[in-house]
């Protein structure tokens, strides 16, 4: 009898800081994550040779096709050149 009555008490013990644990990490997981950068999802017609070269350019460099599409247009704000 006294054995259930402490099972039980571990029990629920170990129940409420489980639960108050999770809520916890879930806490420190929202305040520190920075929110997601926005993305745009670009459709654009291009000439399909030219867009070959382009993606096997940046494959043989080792960067992603978006990531140089990106610093271009950066760089065309901020100095109105290509």
């Amino acid at each position: 009898m006294v054995e259930d009555v402490f099972n039980l008490f571990s029990a629920v013990d170990f129940y409420s800081h489980n639960y108050f644990y999770k809520a916890y990490l879930g806490y420190l997981a929202m305040a520190s994550t920075p929110p997601g950068a926005k993305k745009k999802h670009l459709e654009l017609t291009v000439d399909q040779m030219v867009y070959d070269e382009f993606a096997k350019a940046c494959s043989r460099k080792g960067y992603a096709p978006q990531v140089i599409i990106e610093q271009a247009m950066k760089k065309f704000n901020q100095t109105g050149q290509i």
